[in-house]
């Protein structure tokens, strides 16, 4: 007679033995947790910070979730903030996204933390466009780079380097030196490597 509800209503208590009880319920044949008590639960480790347990329950998610489901996954984790909301779980979205390989997904929810007005979590950013650099078109990873300096991100020439490369490796000779330009318009100066 155990349903979901009553596992979120349980999220008052000690973290790690709440955290043992949801795992428990988990293994049980005949209980299944909903989004929504999942997503609680996240927010509640996070705000514990319990981050690595967090970030283990979302990864399992977004694997479960897939492709494309950025949209869908980061409404349901604004609808279960709650009291124990914590900035942290979007960082931990934007991982679980990012190591599943979703990368667009990634993309997805930092514009919608931008959009929702929440604090942008710019180690994730980082991360995220390190993977984009290994894996996307140089046209995508820079358009990334200047929409997240765009909303405070600290400025990196190497970075910048780093996509002149890569655009100049995609035979896009102009398009590096368009960002070549951009160095001093952040307060940098280009290295020798830039040049």
């Amino acid at each position: 007679s155990l349903t979901p509800q009553h596992v979120i209503n349980l999220i008052n208590h000690n973290p790690h033995s709440l955290l043992t009880f949801f795992q428990c319920l988990s293994s049980h044949p005949t209980f299944r947790h909903s989004l929504h008590s999942y997503f609680t639960m996240a927010h509640f480790l996070c705000s514990h910070n319990m981050f690595p347990q967090a970030q283990s329950l979302l990864h399992f998610l977004v694997s479960r979730k897939g492709k494309d489901s950025a949209c869908s996954v980061f409404a349901s984790l604004v609808e279960t903030k709650g009291t124990h909301y914590s900035n942290s779980v979007f960082d931990a979205l934007m991982i679980a996204y990012t190591d599943n390989g979703f990368v667009s997904d990634a993309i997805q929810c930092f514009r919608l933390v931008r959009k929702h007005n929440f604090r942008v979590p710019f180690p994730r950013c980082g991360s995220l466009l390190d993977k984009m650099m290994k894996l996307k078109t140089a046209s995508s990873a820079c358009a990334f780079y200047m929409e997240v300096l765009d909303c405070g991100y600290p400025p990196n020439v190497c970075n910048f380097n780093v996509l002149m490369h890569k655009l100049c490796k995609e035979g896009k000779i102009r398009e590096a030196q368009l960002v070549f330009e951009e160095i001093p318009k952040w307060g940098l100066r280009p290295t020798v490597v830039s040049f």
